[in-house]
């Protein structure tokens, strides 16, 4: 039997967002299943419960099982989804540069007191 891993995350108005992050947080690891006993096909989302909701981009296809896997979304509380961060990584590439220079020099200075 495939098993699914999911996880959902609710922040509250207390807690200072990142950049890229919302209140709200869906995250699917491993959606294993692909196949159904009937002709109907599963839609991802959410609703608030008073017809507003949420439906992510390629839900109702077949194949949902494989866009869902490793991918997260999060929302606002009032269920506008978020801008992902441009730089999810948050190392700036000029640093990058600074790190290679820097690890050049140790490497330099450790042969040197090898001599």
């Amino acid at each position: 039997q495939p098993t699914n891993s999911f996880q959902l995350v609710l922040r509250g108005d207390d807690y200072v967002l990142p950049t890229g992050e919302g209140t709200i947080g869906f995250f699917y690891q491993e959606m294993n299943w692909s196949a159904t006993d009937t002709n109907d096909v599963a839609a991802t989302g959410f609703g608030d419960g008073q017809g507003n909701s949420v439906i992510l981009e390629s839900s109702l296809t077949s194949d949902l099982h494989t866009v869902l896997n490793n991918t997260y979304i999060w929302f606002n509380a009032d269920l506008t989804p978020t801008d992902p961060d441009p730089d999810p990584a948050g190392v700036p590439v000029p640093a990058s540069g600074l790190l290679l220079a820097l690890g050049l020099l140790a490497v330099a200075a450790s042969r040197r007191l090898r001599r």
